[in-house]
Formats: C-alpha cells, sequence, structure tokens
C-alpha cells in the first residue's frame, strides 16, 4: 500500500508531472484557450439543437415529462447521450441487482428499528423489537428512514424495499454528476467523471446500503452546484429575485445534508472562504451590482437574505458542532494518520495509480490558473470543494479508516483529474496535428480511462487485470477483500431462525444485533447488550440493568443462548467466557468465521449464536 507523501517525492511522478504540465500549460496556449471557450461553444450547440428537437418532434416535444428528457439528452449529442444512457442502465444494474438478497448490515439497523417504530405510528424512534414498543428518538437520516418505511407500505416489508429509496438516489447521484460537473468542466471530462464515479466499488456498495450516504452526495451536489449560480449572478447583474430564490434552495440543500451526514458542515468553511476569495477578485463588479439595484429592493433583499441566514444558523445547533471540533479535530496530526482515504480515492480502484496523481495534480494546477489568473469562479469553487475538504479529512478529521466519510470526495477528485486528462489528450491531439473532433477525442480518453485508470464492474466470480468483481454478488469474505471489514454481509437471518427454532419457555436468550429478525417467545427471558459500551452490563425487558456474570452465577437447570456480532467493541472477559463456557453454534449453521482483527484470531462468526448449559 502506497500513499501521497511518499509517491509525491519519486523521480517516476515528479518528472512526468513537470513535463507535463510544461507541454499542456504552455506550450500551447492557443490549444488551452480554444479548449476553455468549449463551455459557450458547448451551450451555444444545446441551445440549437434544442429548436432542432421542437421543429423536428413537435409532437414528442409537447409531452411534459417524456419530451423533456428526450429533448435534453437530444442537446447533449449523440455520442455523449449513447455514453450517458449507457452508463446509466449499466449502473442501474449494478445497483439494483440482488439488492435485496443480504441480510442487512450493522449500521442498516438504525434505519430499520426507525422504519419498525413508524410502521407502529410512533414516529422516528428506535424499536424495541424484544419488547415490541418505541424507545429512544433517532435524530440522523429522517429522509432515508422516512421514504424506506413508504416504500415498504408500498411494496411490502423487505430488504428490497426497505433500501429502494437509497438505490434510487444512488443511480441518480450518476446523472447528477454529469448534470453539474459538465457547467464546470465541459460535457466530455464530466462524462469521464460520471463513468469513474459508476465503476467506483465505494458508490455502488453505499447505494445499496440503507444510511443516508446517497442522499447526502446529493444534497451536497446541489448545494454545490447552487453557490455557483448564487456567485454567478452577484457578477454578472442578474436580478435579485433569482439570486434569493437559489440562496433558499441552498439553504434547502444544506439543511438536508447537515442531516444526512454531520461531515457536511465541512460547507461552513468551503463557503466563507469561496466568498471570501470572489469578493477580491470580483470587488468591482459586486459593488457595481449593488448599486445598480433600488433601495427598496436592496432592503427587501437583505431582511430575506438575513431571514435565510437565520433560519440556516439555527438549524447548524452550534453547540453540537463545538462539541464535535472538540471529539473529532486533531491539531497534532501532521503526519496524516488518515492517509488512508488517499489509498481509496487514487490507488486501490485505480489501475495505475501514478496517472491518476498526476492528473489530479495537474487538474489544481488548471484550477488554479483559470480560477485565479483568469478569473473564472467554476474552476475555483471546484478546486476549493476538492482540495480543502480533502486536507481537512486527510490531515484534520480525527475519523479514519472508514471508505464512507470519502464517498463525497469521489466526484470532485474525478472530475478534476479528469478535466487534467482530456486536456491533456487535446493539447496532444493539436500538437501532432491528429484528427481532433470532440466525439473522437472523447472516444479516445474513454478508451484511455478504462485501459489505464479506471476498473469497470462486472458480475464476475473474482476480481482480474481488467474488471473488479460487483458487490451485488460478493459472498463470504469478498467485502472485506475487495473493500472493508465493515462490508461483509452478517448472516442475522440463518442465526436468528435457528434461534426462533429452539428457543423455549425458561430459556435465557441474550441479543445485540440483528433484533428485527428474531420472533419473541413467551415465557423466554430476553436480554439486551450494547456492543459499544465496552461493559458487561445487560438491560432486561424493563431495562433493568445486570451485569453478565452476576446473571451467570444466578443462572440454575437453564439454557442460556447469546447471540451477538461485534465482539471487538464489547467486554473480552465476557467473550471468553463464552469462548471457553458455551457452545458456538454458528459453526454447525455454516455461519462464515470472520477475522474482524487480530482479536479474532479465527474464533468468531458472523454472528455468533453461543449455546451455554447451566
Amino acid at each position: 500500500m502506497s500513499f501521497l507523501p511518499k509517491i509525491l517525492f519519486t523521480p517516476m511522478v515528479i518528472i512526468p508531472l513537470i513535463l507535463l504540465c510544461l507541454a499542456v500549460i504552455f506550450y500551447d496556449k492557443k490549444s488551452i484557450n480554444k479548449i476553455s471557450f468549449e463551455f459557450d461553444d458547448e451551450e451555444s450547440e444545446e441551445k440549437i439543437r434544442n429548436d432542432i428537437f421542437k421543429d423536428k418532434f413537435p409532437t414528442l416535444n409537447r409531452l411534459f415529462l417524456i419530451g423533456g428528457i428526450s429533448r435534453w439528452f437530444y442537446k447533449q449529442g449523440l455520442l455523449h447521450s449513447a455514453l450517458l444512457i449507457v452508463i446509466l442502465f449499466w449502473s442501474g444494474f449494478l445497483i439494483f441487482h440482488n439488492l435485496g438478497a443480504n441480510d442487512f448490515f450493522h449500521d442498516e439497523q438504525f434505519h430499520v428499528n426507525v422504519i419498525e417504530s413508524l410502521r407502529h405510528g410512533e414516529g422516528f424512534k428506535s424499536w424495541d423489537f424484544v419488547n415490541s414498543e418505541a424507545s429512544v428518538p433517532y435524530k440522523r437520516g429522517y429522509i432515508t428512514s422516512y421514504m424506506g418505511y413508504l416504500s415498504s407500505e408500498l411494496f411490502g416489508y423487505s430488504e428490497f424495499s426497505l433500501r429502494l429509496f437509497v438505490a434510487i438516489v444512488g443511480l441518480l447521484n450518476v446523472l447528477l454528476i454529469y448534470i453539474v460537473f459538465k457547467k464546470f468542466i465541459g460535457k466530455s471530462p464530466a462524462l469521464l467523471t460520471t463513468m469513474g464515479f459508476s465503476f467506483s466499488i465505494i458508490s455502488i456498495f453505499l447505494a445499496r446500503f440503507l444510511r443516508p450516504y446517497t442522499v447526502f452526495l446529493f444534497s451536497y451536489l446541489i448545494a454545490f452546484y447552487l453557490v455557483y449560480k448564487i456567485a454567478d449572478i452577484l457578477i454578472n447583474k442578474y436580478t435579485f429575485k433569482r439570486a434569493l430564490f437559489y440562496f433558499l434552495l441552498f439553504t434547502t440543500s444544506i439543511s438536508i445534508m447537515f442531516q444526512a451526514s454531520q461531515i457536511g458542515k465541512i460547507v461552513l468553511i468551503l463557503v466563507p472562504l469561496f466568498i471570501f476569495v470572489e469578493f477580491v477578485l470580483y470587488y468591482k463588479k459586486i459593488v457595481s451590482f449593488i448599486r445598480s439595484k433600488s433601495r427598496q429592493s436592496i432592503l427587501f433583499s437583505i431582511f430575506v437574505f438575513l431571514l435565510l441566514v437565520f433560519v440556516f444558523l439555527y438549524s447548524i445547533n452550534f453547540p453540537l458542532v463545538m462539541k464535535q471540533i472538540r471529539d473529532f479535530i486533531l491539531y497534532n496530526n501532521l503526519d496524516g494518520k488518515n492517509q488512508i482515504y488517499f489509498y481509496y480515492l487514487f490507488e486501490k480502484y485505480v489501475k495505475s495509480p501514478n496517472i491518476m496523481y498526476i492528473s489530479f495534480f495537474l487538474g489544481c494546477i488548471i484550477c488554479f490558473y483559470n480560477g485565479l489568473i483568469k478569473k473564472n469562479i467554476k474552476y475555483l469553487l471546484l478546486l476549493i470543494y476538492t482540495v480543502i475538504p480533502l486536507i481537512f479529512m486527510v490531515y484534520i478529521l480525527d475519523r479514519y479508516e472508514d471508505f464512507r466519510y470519502i464517498y463525497y470526495l469521489i466526484p470532485f477528485v474525478n472530475a478534476i483529474a479528469m478535466l487534467a486528462l482530456y486536456y491533456f489528450m487535446k493539447a496532444l491531439f493539436v500538437l501532432f496535428r491528429l484528427p481532433s473532433s470532440k466525439s473522437f477525442i472523447l472516444s479516445v480518453s474513454v478508451a484511455f480511462t478504462l485501459v489505464f485508470i479506471f476498473y469497470p464492474v462486472l458480475p464476475i466470480s473474482s476480481n482480474n487485470s481488467f474488471a473488479l468483481k460487483s458487490p451485488s454478488v460478493w459472498s463470504g469474505a469478498d467485502g472485506k477483500s475487495n473493500l472493508h471489514r465493515r462490508a461483509v454481509v452478517p448472516e442475522y437471518k440463518k442465526t436468528y431462525t435457528h434461534l426462533d427454532s429452539i428457543q423455549k419457555p425458561g430459556d435465557i436468550v441474550i441479543v445485540a444485533e440483528g433484533q428485527f429478525y428474531l420472533k419473541p417467545l413467551e415465557g423466554v427471558d430476553y436480554y439486551k447488550i450494547s456492543m459499544r459500551n465496552n461493559s458487561r452490563l445487560l438491560n432486561d425487558i424493563n431495562n433493568h440493568p445486570i451485569d453478565f456474570f452476576n446473571l451467570t452465577n444466578e443462572i440454575k437447570d437453564k439454557t442460556l443462548y447469546f447471540l451477538g456480532l461485534h465482539m471487538h467493541l464489547g467486554n473480552r472477559e465476557m467473550a471468553d467466557y463464552l469462548l471457553n463456557e458455551c457452545t458456538n453454534l454458528s459453526e454447525s449453521l455454516g455461519v462464515l468465521k470472520y477475522n474482524y482483527n487480530d482479536y479474532y484470531q479465527d474464533r468468531f462468526y458472523w454472528p455468533n449464536l453461543f449455546k451455554c448449559e447451566f
């Protein structure tokens, strides 16, 4: 495993990087300027195609939904539309194929519990499956939980229906990435970015995972685009009403974003930084824009703006932010213990990491040149929204090792890298006087990225030098080897089904996770345990605490069952007792033996079902 600081200081990287920068940025400035104007050309071409579509297909154009979608794809051009449709189709297959085949993962149970509470009319609370009652409120991922509930009501309760909304948003993110980034880097680099995201193992896995990560990315992308639209209005003197409308949408987006993931609060750094730099670069234009408006409209706009700011600040919960800063921000992490994130973004799922690193840094140079030197806010905003969070995640945030925390940066890193790749291809074709049509360069760029950068993801039996195995067909320990140890599918249903069949009145059952598969039996004494507190405390059905060993000392002539998963988060004395004094039935059930970490040492299963006779 190699990381950025180690790679940066090798001649293999430094020399090609310098040569590429010189060749692409300085050698042929005319070609670069020509590429810069492609955005204007693309917008003009789309307007022309829009008019042609209306004249060519008048009946289809009048159909509200189908006509609008058809017109939009027609505007993109034949090759871009064809490639985008293929990407969307294949992404949809990878996301929805076997969507309901796996049992719910550990973290998915938070929403499963809330959905059950909603089904009983108890609101957004965790559901106690042992006592069949609502317990404590759960204040994260309201949209994810509620849409999962609606889906279960419409299509029946199943793993598929509960994950359906998240999967749909995951697929929409693929399309949204193209729509958003084509405004920043052009259609061809945006298409390459979309293709890279659609082949990301992380993005596919999280689109099949009942957590609000896809909703977070969707709202994050919308908010990112709206920041640009608001800035563009101030610079190019559009109406205040439009700016306020966009700001209202922005406030809504970030409210959803904050509620979906606490990492979204990074915008509290990004947006003020961008506003400051924009004001420095465009001071005269912004002042001129404000002076051109009447006093009444300015006062009204200030009032509405302050009102929205108040709502925005109220939704942030600053005391919580300060607590999170104390808990999760490091001040002595300049050695970058979170460099695993570089590995996820630039190496693990990339055929040639050096090409990816070089493309990214070259893209940063291009964005810096166009953003600060040529004063193009698109590049400036893209650079800020990519580099600052990346630095923050690696060198400041005390949240490491988990792929989920870097998910939202995948399209941004890809966008900057693909921008550089396309610039380089364009300059190369001009330099050697090769056919330089957009379609031909795009075709070559797609082929190049598939051969040297992105692995296609296929439903194959194992990884190979060309493609990666899709999460939709993972089994056994594939999740650990292909992504992360937390991505291994637990076998709750198998173990709980067996427990349901063997438990009898008078038994004692301790359950840790996956309680949604439990069928409580009258006469059985149930206990619950939180595997996160590293203690031996259990809670009976009345939530009265009792020490595990006090309970075992009191038991006589009874059978105790313990069904649990994350032994590494529990008390090790209790774990050793279960290993030495009880029988693990998971082995006979064919449950996967799983080494989560060194402590496991081939002793635990995923999950464990211990039977203890007293």
